[in-house]
């Protein structure tokens, strides 16, 4: 039995491989899950942040795969830097390579991975075998597979190749299985790529947070390798105060009540705390002792502020440098987890970089951990998102003390008593003075001080404008003081640029063109228009990222921009090639765009104020999300404060161009354009797709018609091998380029709403593309239509003469009841049991081999034993369904 101070609880972080001893809670999913895995060869398992995915698989399905004697690949994550030795553009597919990375562990050079493919990576490494010399099922697990939609965005076409790869890996070998392991609210867009793995992808399971019951078992389970116990009352109140939560009421207020469940990632910090509190002495834990640890953020807190302290104390790095180091690389401006690389000496980049030596005891405290990938490499995140919230609020507490403390001294460095008065006289002076410092220091005495020094030094003013602003707004706004924040922004506007929070790198992010750049898109604009080229292709690379998921035509990265005083000054030009398009972009000097949708109730009224003053946005340029308007740049504080997005007009011309793109596809769908994207899909294993639809098409001018009526009827390019496939079944002496994209609209609709597989090449072409297409187009090509199934086999069921009527209607279609009955019976299957029920197929009983149907009954042969054979005699109606047939077989 374990001592008081060993402790059971893992806190934050998810429990690792050598803990099942102190996992409870889940001893059920636990076993579902094992047998889905065993019994189907992909899983998807998903759940929300925090419910426990990565622990389940550690502590739960590992080890009792590995009990049964299955082989187990080190997890797997599809992101990841890849090491300068590599060639980035020399990595076929991002995603494998930082799978195989992970399988490959250390001793691998990552040099050898570039142009592997998962499945051939698979097939050189030997089943493991059992003692009879048999090989062993083989368990993949991706977890975290949500980045597959975050990160490199860029090579976002690798990813159905990626995806094709797990597929082909899982057809060369029966004994492999997968488990993808995601969030929750990401499983919508794996939707799109479900049909091209085994089963659709069908087999999944939800993992829901800890129920009342399953939480106690969490908490007194551990407890029990240990000389503490703790009495079920306490369990229970401990569990109630987990789950109690704030809600909105109908009412619009606050209302507290108790939730039907518990976070496990809360659960495990509470208990942490708790054991990490009590005193030594304290062997049975009560309800007393619950009272007052009942805050996981506060917790979290806490636990963040130890790890810090603990990390200064050994390593002599302070605190502040810390927070700086964890607020720059672990947390992302959009409020997620971030990771950071470790170097030779330290880990992050230039100034902020912190010694080796303190990362260690943040990951020794569990604040942080790291994960090896190929070469030896090492990167580092938070141990779960639920940290983000609380680091957050700590450091912002931090970082108001901190500025009011460097404020203070520097005030009191200024009067000359800094240096030259005693201690106790300057704690005298100091706190006599500490109201009236406090609330002027941080207000006009702080706006004054920028206004004088960006008269002496403009550029060290607008540097340090950002934070002074800031730190005003947001006192300012808390305090509901609007018109004297105004006030003051006004008597700032010299200091506040349109761009006073940017970050004057980002001119280099995205260089302009040269003027034999590829299929360039040239924006011309008037000279007199106050313009930031850099901002503006800066914001045109966010747009063209947009449009490239959205619709899948990669509009170029950058852009070609020139000056032309002939441009009237609230207008540019595109120029696609000779196609000249000009639009109006209405902007002002020293104005910013912000919309005026969704305001706080508070800014609402203070904009409604003041817009009377400034440009609303009438022109078509941006047609959701509004209305626009152009504000003075000095309010930009103001709108931060109240966390109202702001933009530069930079973005508003970069949206303008996004629009005029989408809506005249014929400015980047061109045969240079089209061309360049048959040829990725080519690359990507769609040789024989592309030369259908070419041959039944006329050829890439004619595909280039039919794309562009595709994209003007609003339907996305995303997907190009299906809209492929489909344009090959319809050829152009037939169909027009409208006529076939009103079709191929329709079919890839039907195919979605079908919920049936749907796959690029499994169509087939007519006669007349079959026949123009050369051969050595079609040969290389690796037509899935061959693929194996992995789908049962369908069963087949004999009705006799009487029972025609209540299955099929007088053509020979069967009835609409049939079919939902069947559906329905096959969701109810997978949901209580996991199971993929198989198809079946109704035949008369003329087919039926037997001859011996009675007219009023119906047999099916067992699958698994074809001699043996059962009936049921039926007077009406069926429980039975079909899914894939539409008619009955006579």
């Amino acid at each position: 039995m374990a001592a008081a101070d060993q402790q059971p609880y893992v806190g934050p972080r998810p429990f690792g491989h050598d803990e099942k001893d102190l996992f409870f809670g889940r001893d059920r999913e636990t076993r579902d899950l094992c047998s889905l895995v065993v019994a189907h060869p992909i899983v998807l398992l998903y759940a929300a942040s925090g419910a426990g995915k990565s622990s389940l698989l550690n502590a739960g399905l590992i080890p009792l795969l590995e009990a049964r004697g299955y082989e187990v690949l080190p997890s797997a994550r599809v992101s990841g830097r890849i090491r300068d030795a590599v060639n980035n553009a020399g990595v076929d597919n991002v995603y494998a390579f930082n799978i195989l990375s992970s399988w490959a562990g250390p001793s691998v050079d990552p040099r050898d991975l570039v142009k592997v493919d998962i499945a051939s990576f698979l097939a050189s490494r030997p089943h493991r075998k059992d003692a009879a010399g048999e090989p062993v099922l083989r368990v993949a697990l991706l977890d975290q597979f949500e980045e597959l939609f975050t990160f490199a965005r860029e090579r976002w076409q690798e990813r159905a190749a990626l995806i094709r790869q797990l597929a082909e890996a899982l057809e060369r070998d029966p004994l492999l299985r997968i488990v993808l392991v995601m969030r929750r609210e990401f499983v919508a867009r794996l939707e799109t790529f479900a049909p091209l793995l085994p089963q659709a992808l069908r087999t999944r399971f939800p993992l829901d947070e800890l129920g009342p019951k399953a939480a106690q078992e969490a908490i007194e389970g551990p407890l029990a390798r240990t000389d503490r116990k703790i009495e079920p009352e306490a369990s229970q109140r401990l569990v109630e105060e987990l789950r109690t939560v704030t809600v909105r009421g109908a009412g619009g207020e606050d209302i507290e009540t108790v939730g039907p469940s518990v976070e496990p990632v809360q659960l495990q910090v509470a208990c942490a705390k708790l054991w990490d509190d009590l005193p030594p002495d304290v062997h049975t834990i009560t309800a007393a002792h619950i009272e007052t640890y009942g805050d996981v953020d506060k917790a979290l807190k806490r636990f963040y502020e130890d790890a810090l302290s603990a990390a200064e104390t050994k390593t002599g790095v302070s605190k502040d440098r810390l927070r700086l180091w964890v607020d720059r690389y672990l947390i992302t401006p959009g409020g997620t987890r971030g990771t950071v690389y470790r170097g030779p000496e330290s880990t992050g980049r230039e100034e902020r970089a912190i010694p080796n030596a303190a990362v260690d005891v943040l990951e020794e405290k569990h604040l942080i951990r790291a994960e090896a990938r190929a070469g030896g490499e090492r990167w580092y995140e938070l141990t779960h998102d639920r940290f983000v919230g609380p680091i957050r609020e700590s450091n912002r507490v931090w970082k108001e003390h901190y500025e009011r403390r460097q404020r203070r001294w520097k005030l009191l460095r200024a009067t000359g008593l800094g240096a030259s008065v005693g201690v106790a006289l300057v704690g005298i002076l100091f706190y006599a003075a500490l109201r009236y410092f406090t609330e002027y220091d941080r207000t006009d005495g702080a706006i004054n001080e920028l206004v004088r020094l960006h008269a002496r030094d403009s550029e060290a003013a607008e540097r340090k404008a950002p934070t002074v602003l800031g730190n005003v707004a947001a006192y300012l706004w808390q305090q509901n003081k609007l018109e004297h924040l105004t006030d003051l922004l006004k008597l700032a506007t010299p200091v506040i640029t349109e761009q006073y929070r940017t970050d004057r790198r980002v001119g280099a992010v995205m260089p302009q063109v040269s003027g034999d750049a590829r299929w360039p898109i040239e924006l011309r604009y008037n000279p007199d228009r106050d313009v930031d080229i850099g901002r503006l292709l800066y914001e045109w690379r966010v747009v063209a990222i947009q449009m490239m998921d959205t619709w899948g035509v990669p509009p170029p990265p950058a852009l070609k921009v020139s000056a032309d005083k002939n441009v009237p000054l609230h207008d540019v030009v595109v120029m696609a090639g000779n196609v000249e398009t000009r639009i109006e972009v209405p902007t002002l000097r020293s104005f910013v765009l912000v919309s005026e949708n969704e305001m706080p109730e508070r800014l609402q009224a203070w904009f409604d104020a003041h817009k009377t003053q400034w440009a609303r946005v009438e022109a078509d340029a941006l047609k959701d999300g509004g209305p626009w308007w152009l504000v003075p740049s000095w309010t930009q504080p103001l709108f931060e404060a109240a966390g109202h997005q702001v933009s530069p007009k930079e973005a508003l011309i970069a949206a303008a161009l996004g629009q005029v793109l989408t809506a005249q596809p014929r400015l980047t769908l061109n045969a240079q354009n089209v061309a360049y994207l048959l040829s990725r899909l080519e690359g990507a294993g769609f040789k024989r797709t592309v030369a259908e639809a070419l041959a039944s098409r006329g050829g890439i001018d004619g595909l280039v018609e039919d794309l562009r009526a595709l994209v003007a009827r609003g339907y996305p390019l995303v997907n190009l091998e299906y809209v492929l496939d489909s344009l090959a079944a319809y050829p152009r002496s037939q169909f027009s380029s409208a006529a076939v994209a009103e079709q191929v609209e329709k079919d890839q609709t039907a195919a979605t709403l079908r919920g049936g597989v749907r796959f690029a090449g499994a169509r087939g072409a007519t006669a007349e593309a079959a026949g123009s297409a050369a051969a050595e187009d079609i040969v290389p090509y690796r037509d899935m239509a061959d693929r194996k199934t992995n789908n049962p086999q369908p069963l087949r069921v004999y009705i006799g003469d009487e029972l025609v009527d209540s299955f099929a209607t007088s053509d020979g279609k069967l009835r609409p009841e049939i079919l939902k009955a069947q559906a329905d019976l096959r969701g109810e299957l997978f949901k209580r049991f996991g199971i993929v029920a198989p198809d079946v197929s109704f035949s008369a009983s003329n087919l039926d081999p037997s001859r011996r149907l009675a007219p009023s009954q119906s047999r099916f042969p067992t699958p698994t034993a074809p001699s043996i054979s059962s009936s049921a005699s039926y007077a009406g109606g069926c429980s039975h369904g079909v899914r894939g047939g539409s008619r009955l077989t006579t």
